[in-house]
């Protein structure tokens, strides 16, 4: 079955207890996702550059950047844009499930894991 190109937004959870500044630290990822939600990695190789992020954190420009996957199954949000991973990394998103509802985490370019909740996920 072919995936679907869909717009997951990713919220900061339980780390802070202002609502604002949560919902306005976030990541909108472009991903091409299976009808179980998850990444569909032979999709992802076919056009690497249409899956891309976009991070949102308080008082800073949104960033953009690209979603690679790297070392045999860990996913990496490359800010950098020099094909490593040594910013912000997903953990298990290879066997996570992308539904709202569900949390996903992502250590961040602070060496920090932080959990975020999926607050929507719609196919683009």
């Amino acid at each position: 079955m072919p995936s679907t190109m869909s717009l997951v937004r990713l919220e900061l959870a339980r780390e802070l207890t202002d609502r604002a500044e949560v919902e306005s630290h976030a990541y909108d990822l472009h991903l091409p996702l299976s009808d179980a939600g998850r990444i569909d990695v032979s999709d992802w190789r076919r056009d690497p550059a249409r899956c891309q992020v976009t991070r949102i954190r308080p008082g800073e420009a949104a960033t953009r950047a690209r979603i690679l996957f790297v070392n045999g199954g860990t996913w990496a949000l490359d800010f950098l844009n020099h094909n490593s991973h040594d910013g912000e990394v997903g953990f298990r998103l290879s066997s996570d499930k992308f539904l709202e509802g569900e949390y996903v985490s992502i250590r961040e370019d602070d060496g920090r894991m932080h959990l975020f909740r999926i607050t929507l996920v719609r196919a683009l």
